[in-house]
Order: structure tokens, then C-alpha cells, then sequence
């Protein structure tokens, strides 16, 4: 059973990015490593064992039976043995063994249910730190390409300082800003640091026994962008939460039945077989006896009465659950969804501001070299493309987070059985 729920969880349904190896790796691991889902797989076999056992009430129940005893009569002593061997057989009880046995297999299902739901939450937090992780790694090369070209505009403008054509404020400020972007690329380094430790603690290693994460942002963008287009109403019925509330309510209705089959007879067949005689060593007599036991209630104090008053109760209570549970989830899943739509049209609108500003810093750079524009226009200008090169890559992120929480909210992590 694990390992089949493992192969379903990797293909993940609705959700193609995960086919990556890269992020699938990591999302296997937190699930063979997650104590949350090792637990979940142990109810399930709890659910399914109890199951089994609800069977057991229709077969026969044997045992057998051994029996001394001595009477005085009259100041005379007289013994008697016996050896039995009795079968007892349920034909009807009410129909609450019938109800039981639905009971059992309906928390079976409920048990499934939440195991999906354990093993989305942990797609989903690896997937958050895994993002996370590989925003810290393109951050930090960004940063790095960023020091780079800092140090190729300031020997330029040391040498315009050295040849008399930059004053020293401008000079002493672009040597500031060289050493900001260095010490950016220690900060970048430093959240990488954290990011691949928050991703080793929710899946249960340390970061010596993962592999170095790989992939890139843009391309799980890639996978996503249409994602916002599809309706989910359809979706809305296998949310795990919508499942365990129609089985909740399934339940409460075959509980209402056994607590009524508290007022309907009873009938069993009893049956034995067995020997007597005055010792076990003299067991001479045959015996044989078959009956069918009739019990209808009478009167049992009121107990029976109000545990059917409190089953009905329940049962009210569980529809009323189950409505509830889908209001709040049509509106956790419109708020998710828009979130998300609006993450991705503020990411696309970034594309198109990061690419206005590289080539607004390429026309600056010529003018600035020409001496067509002053220093304070060409760094502001630089400073720009910057910022828009980090909010991209933040943008990106954002927007991943975003289609990570929605399928988490729709329990999408494992395809639904």
C-alpha cells in the first residue's frame, strides 16, 4: 500500500511540474521520511483490521465447555461430568451488524482520505522550501553577475576620476556601491544556507545526504501559466476535507440504524453437542440440542431512547459539517486561485518592466561613456535594473508559492483513489 500510494504521489495528477526529477527527488524523500505519513499508514491498517473483524460477527462462535459437579441428596453424594462443545450462531440483531461492517469500511475510506490529505501537505511544504532553495541559488548567481559588472563600471569610472573627467563624490560612491553588491552576495549566500536547511528539516535528513538541488523558476513557471484558467468546480467533490465530510455523514446515518436496532429482536441459533456421566472417564450419555433464542426489548431505562435521540442529533450536526466545510472551501479555493492569477500577471508584468530596463541601462551605459548623460541619471538608471532583476526573480517565487498553496487547498499531492 505505501508503495503504491509513493508511485501515485510522484506522477501527481493536475499538477505536471512534479514530473521533474529534480523536485521529485526531494518530494520522495519527505515522504518515505515523514513520521506524519508512517502514522497515517498505520491507522489505515488499524481501519482495515477493524474491518475484518466487523466480518467476524456472522460466522458461528464455538467453544467448548467442561463441567464437574457433586449434589447431596439425602446424605448420599452424587456426581456428575459433562462435555460440551456449543455453537452459537447471530441471524438477526436489527440490522447493526450490517451497519457496522458499512461503519468499518467507511472509516477505511476516511483513512485514505487522510493520508492524501498528510501526504499534500507534505508535497507541499517541501515544494515551499524547495522553491525557496532554488530562489536562494539563481539569487545568489544573480548576485554574483551583478558584482561583476559593478567592478567593470567602476574601473571605468576610477579611470575617468584618475584622468580628471569624474569627481571624487561620484567615484568614492560607485566604489560603496562595489562593495554593497560583494557583501549582498555573503547575504545571498547565507539564505541559500537557510533554505537548504529548512528543505532538509521538513523532509527529515541533514544537508550532507541530499544531492544539491537543481532546476530553475522560470521553468516550473513554464508549467504553470495556464493553470489559472481551469475551473476547479469539478475539482471541488475529491478535496480530501469534502470526502471525510460525506463519509462523516455516512457514518452518522448507519450509526442512527444501530442505535434504532436497539428496539427490534433479536434472533440467534444455538446449537450443542456433547456427553455425560458420573466422571470425565465415564462419559456414557449422549447429548444434542438446537434452539432458536427469540429477545424482543422491552424496556432498558430510557438508555436506548436517547441513544437514538443523540445519533439523530449527530447526524444533523454532521449535514450541516458537511455543508459548511463546502462554503469555506469554494471560498479558500476562489481566494487561492485569484491569488495566484494575480501573482502571475504582477510576474509577467515584471518580464516586461526587466526588459525595459535592460535596454534603458544599455542606452544609458553609451551615453554615459560619451558624456551625453551625468553620472547621478546613468546610476540611478543601473540601480533600477538591479532592483528589477531581484523583484524579478521574487516575482517568480511568489508565484510558484502561490500554485503550490492552491493545490494544497485542493489536497493535490497524490492522485485521488
Amino acid at each position: 500500500m505505501k508503495t503504491k500510494l509513493i508511485t501515485i504521489f510522484i506522477s501527481c495528477i493536475s499538477t505536471p511540474y512534479l514530473q521533474a526529477s529534480d523536485l521529485s527527488y526531494f518530494l520522495e524523500l519527505g515522504v518515505k521520511n515523514n513520521p506524519s505519513h508512517l502514522i497515517r499508514i498505520k491507522e489505515l491498517e488499524k481501519s482495515q483490521n477493524t474491518l475484518k473483524m466487523r466480518y467476524s460477527i456472522f460466522l458461528p462462535t464455538l467453544d467448548a465447555e467442561f463441567s464437574e459437579s457433586k449434589t447431596k441428596r439425602n446424605d448420599q453424594m452424587e456426581n456428575s461430568s459433562e462435555a460440551k462443545l456449543n455453537m452459537d450462531l447471530n441471524l438477526y440483531n436489527g440490522g447493526a451488524d450490517s451497519k457496522k461492517v458499512s461503519i468499518a469500511k467507511l472509516n477505511i475510506k476516511m483513512s485514505k482520505e487522510n493520508m492524501r490529505r498528510e501526504l499534500s501537505d507534505i508535497v507541499y511544504h517541501v515544494k515551499q522550501e524547495y522553491f525557496n532553495t532554488i530562489y536562494a541559488t539563481e539569487l545568489k548567481s544573480l548576485l554574483l553577475t551583478i558584482v561583476a559588472r559593478r567592478e567593470k563600471q567602476f574601473n571605468f569610472i576610477h579611470m575617468r576620476f584618475e584622468g580628471g573627467r569624474e569627481d571624487k563624490g561620484n567615484y568614492l560612491l560607485a566604489k560603496v556601491k562595489l562593495k554593497k553588491a560583494k557583501l549582498e552576495v555573503t547575504h545571498g549566500q547565507r539564505l541559500f544556507d537557510n533554505s537548504i536547511k529548512k528543505l532538509a528539516n521538513n523532509i527529515g535528513l541533514s544537508v550532507q545526504m541530499l544531492k544539491q538541488p537543481e532546476g530553475s523558476l522560470q521553468k516550473y513557471i513554464n508549467f504553470s501559466k495556464d493553470y489559472f484558467r481551469q475551473d476547479f468546480t469539478k475539482e471541488i467533490k475529491n478535496v480530501p476535507e469534502i470526502l471525510i465530510a460525506n463519509y462523516e455523514v455516512a457514518i452518522a446515518k448507519n450509526n442512527t440504524s444501530v442505535a434504532r436496532a436497539a428496539f427490534l429482536p433479536k434472533v440467534e441459533l444455538n446449537s450443542s453437542i456433547g456427553k455425560t456421566g458420573v466422571t470425565y472417564n465415564d462419559l456414557d450419555t449422549n447429548s444434542t440440542s438446537i434452539g432458536i433464542t427469540v429477545k424482543i426489548p422491552l424496556f432498558s431505562g430510557g438508555s436506548d431512547i436517547y441513544n437514538t435521540k443523540n445519533a439523530k442529533l449527530e447526524r444533523i450536526n454532521k449535514e450541516h459539517w458537511q455543508r459548511k466545510s463546502e462554503i469555506n472551501l469554494i471560498t479558500k479555493i476562489t481566494e487561492a486561485k485569484n491569488s495566484f492569477s494575480d501573482s502571475l500577471e504582477n510576474m509577467e508584468l515584471q518580464q516586461d518592466i526587466l526588459e525595459a530596463s535592460k535596454i534603458r541601462a544599455k542606452v544609458a551605459s553609451g551615453k554615459y561613456t560619451a558624456g551625453l548623460m551625468d553620472y547621478t541619471t546613468w546610476d540611478l538608471i543601473q540601480e533600477e535594473l538591479i532592483n528589477n532583476e531581484k523583484n524579478m526573480l521574487t516575482a517568480l517565487k511568489l508565484t510558484l508559492l502561490e500554485k503550490a498553496k492552491l493545490d494544497n487547498i485542493l489536497g493535490i499531492g497524490v492522485a485521488h483513489e
